[in-house]
């Protein structure tokens, strides 16, 4: 898979966001990850994006700079549930996860994750700063050493003084984030009309449900063509919406988990999912490579969903 870097302007002018938390603790932190990262970072990430996107110029293509290696170190390895491994409802964190481009068990730093946003999806170091930090302080640990959070549920092992609790409780996880992290509509995941806001057919909020998927499947039915672009996301994001308003009477879009992340939820899978190309260096997001990304298997009428195996597929 190839790879460019994007930045996404409207979440990054939310970091002012972050001033509404204890966010004292995590400043020295948060410098550090941006100031590792700095040599490791996507080829492209400096690139002005108001010439990359409002003048409508392509951002370029490097395969061998935006090659992403899934052999190796980085080769796809299933989690090891029985073990503790931590899987979520970020298919693109989890696929990290998989490639050990963050830790296997599914605990990382804030660093950590900044690094690995950039290196393999080409996320601003400015947004991933922001979104760790955020993660961190939300669902995750603070005050451990170094401070982390889980792309899963609550974590047994968090670093040193894994025995603090975090700014707002226990660490949970952003398994446990529904409305501090993710809102109701999200692209796969479904939410009952009830306090708790638990998956329609699972109990849950975070696993895939199917048939949700299958709706985003379905709007681009013909193989050969088929590119899960920002207006077929765009429609997906509706459609949710719209069925969420008239399922879940306590349906809830906050003015930061619904208007920014909900929206940056759909964009993401486009932008950091989609194969870059020197033909098209904005990327495809095909039907195989959806499904791989999603953990899904099988055909359109007979899907089965594997959950925590999301990967990055093979160039």
């Amino acid at each position: 898979m190839k790879f460019s870097s994007i930045t996404f302007d409207l979440l990054a002018l939310s970091v002012t966001c972050v001033t509404a938390f204890p966010s004292i603790a995590l400043e020295a932190a948060a410098t550090r990850a941006e100031a590792q990262t700095k040599e490791k970072r996507c080829p492209y990430v400096g690139m002005n994006q108001k010439e990359k996107r409002v003048d409508g110029i392509a951002p370029g293509f490097d395969a061998a700079a935006q090659r992403i290696d899934v052999s190796g170190q980085h080769a796809f390895v299933p989690p090891d549930f029985a073990a503790g491994d931590l899987r979520g409802p970020c298919p693109g964190l989890n696929a990290l996860a998989n490639h050990n481009y963050l830790p296997h068990n599914g605990w990382a730093s804030l660093t950590q994750f900044v690094e690995a946003t950039n290196r393999v999806f080409g996320m601003g170091i400015d947004l991933g700063t922001f979104l760790s930090t955020y993660g961190t302080v939300m669902d995750g640990n603070p005050l451990a050493i170094p401070p982390g959070w889980s792309i899963g549920g609550p974590p047994s092992n968090n670093g040193l003084l894994d025995g603090l609790l975090g700014l707002l409780g226990a660490p949970q996880g952003i398994s446990n984030s529904h409305n501090k992290y993710e809102t109701d509509s999200s692209p796969t995941r479904e939410h009952q009309p009830s306090s708790t806001r638990a998956d329609l057919s699972s109990g849950n909020d975070y696993k895939l449900v199917l048939p949700q998927f299958e709706d985003l499947f379905k709007l681009q039915p013909d193989a050969a063509t088929a590119n899960y672009n920002l207006d077929v996301l765009l429609q997906h994001r509706k459609n949710r919406f719209q069925q969420s308003v008239s399922e879940n009477p306590y349906f809830f879009y906050g003015p930061f988990t619904g208007v920014m992340v909900s929206q940056a939820a759909f964009t993401f899978i486009y932008r950091f999912m989609g194969n870059k190309s020197a033909e098209h260096p904005e990327g495809i997001l095909n039907q195989d490579v959806l499904k791989s990304f999603f953990a899904i298997t099988g055909d359109e009428g007979s899907f089965v969903h594997n959950p925590g195996q999301e990967r990055i597929p093979e160039n």
